[in-house]
């Protein structure tokens, strides 16, 4: 897939601490930009305060435009 049909494009995942299978954690994504159609996210997973893993990745929103602003990861689109 290329990134014209909604693949992710260099992606990129930093593991900082390890994770065990009891810990709760969360991944908050902030959009550092939007460009056209494609955008770029940030994603940190933490375990409470500490960081396990960093996550950058680009997307693109399937509507041109931007569509409703929401970008689409390619496995999650309705039409699959």
């Amino acid at each position: 897939m290329s990134a014209a049909d909604g693949a992710p494009a260099r992606p990129g995942v930093e593991f900082v601490a390890p994770a065990h299978e009891d810990d709760v954690l969360t991944a908050p994504a902030t959009e550092r930009g939007r460009f056209g159609r494609s955008g770029i996210h940030d994603v940190t997973v933490r375990r409470g305060e500490e960081a396990v893993a960093e996550f950058r990745g680009r997307g693109r929103s399937r509507a041109a435009g931007g569509g409703a602003g929401r970008l689409q990861h390619p496995r999650s689109r309705d039409d699959r």
